[in-house]
């Protein structure tokens, strides 16, 4: 009793950037005592979560944190981050490395 999760599949992915930044400081904070999971595509809305889940193909392809897979430079993860662009991949990294308890 008192605890729970959430579950969020694409719950922000027809916004924009700034919003969904909003949105996730929000769950952070009002639902810091559960525990999230959320589907998301978008590299931004889970830079700053503990762990991340990378599938491939409908399988685990590997875990940790947002910081420990951006680092390896063999991860898939490290390798969607290069995808976005210098600009975009920058911001992503500027996220992950100010991430709290990292």
């Amino acid at each position: 009793r008192g605890s729970g999760f959430i579950l969020m599949d694409e719950a922000t992915a027809s916004i924009d950037p700034a919003l969904d930044r909003q949105i996730q400081a929000t769950v952070m904070s009002a639902f810091s005592a559960y525990t999230v999971i959320t589907i998301a595509h978008r590299l931004h809305t889970v830079a700053q979560y503990d762990k991340i889940i990378v599938m491939d193909h409908g399988v685990v392809a590997e875990m940790g944190s947002p910081r420990e897979l951006a680092e390896r430079p063999d991860s898939i993860f490290s390798g969607m981050v290069e995808a976005l662009g210098r600009i975009e991949s920058a911001r992503v990294l500027q996220m992950i490395t100010s991430t709290k308890g990292e």
